[in-house]
């Protein structure tokens, strides 16, 4: 499973705003991302009624109203990033081979992975945390982590220069995994 953010407890927070979002979550397949977006545009209006009580001095936010307010910031930051890294992979021809790449972290290992996609700080790229299932308690532990880096003419298809800082052993123009 491949995971952008937290589903479970932005779903909650959405769905008591009375906005629909897709039934299938948000994964490798980018099936449901329209949705997603549709769903977070729908709560700006929410969204901005919390940032500005936040920064008011007169009203100081409670923990729990804290913590919804970042989990839907955090959604909306990573849809909104995910949403320009979609559009460039569209507009260059390149939105298989991002698919293809986030579907390959997706099945990674055995069945038991579940993967957190993050920004990164090389443009158009990911990090990743990858979380296998402790086969005692079942808790998701962490396993091993890296990046799902863009190369192309920015880097000279990964040599290791600025803005990417990542070595392909051959010059790539697309997403590579690096671990």
């Amino acid at each position: 499973m491949i995971s952008f953010f937290d589903d479970t407890e932005f779903r909650q927070i959405v769905e008591e705003q009375g906005v629909a979002l897709p039934d299938k979550p948000l994964d490798a397949s980018l099936e449901s991302f329209k949705g997603y977006q549709d769903a977070l545009d729908a709560l700006q209006p929410h969204i901005a009624k919390m940032r500005e009580k936040s920064l008011s001095m007169a009203e100081i936010l409670s923990a729990e109203e804290r913590t919804r307010y970042y989990t839907l910031a955090d959604a909306h930051d990573k849809v909104e990033y995910l949403a320009s890294v979609v559009a460039f992979a569209q507009n260059t021809g390149q939105i298989d081979k991002l698919k293809e790449k986030f579907k390959y972290l997706e099945e990674y290992g055995t069945g038991d992975t579940v993967v957190h996609i993050r920004k990164d700080f090389a443009p158009m790229s990911f990090s990743f945390m990858m979380y296998r299932k402790d086969k005692e308690t079942g808790d998701p532990k962490p396993w091993f982590n890296g990046g799902m880096i863009y190369h192309g003419p920015h880097d000279n298809g990964g040599d290791g220069s600025a803005p990417t800082f990542s070595v392909n052993l051959s010059p790539t123009d697309g997403w590579s995994i690096h671990t």
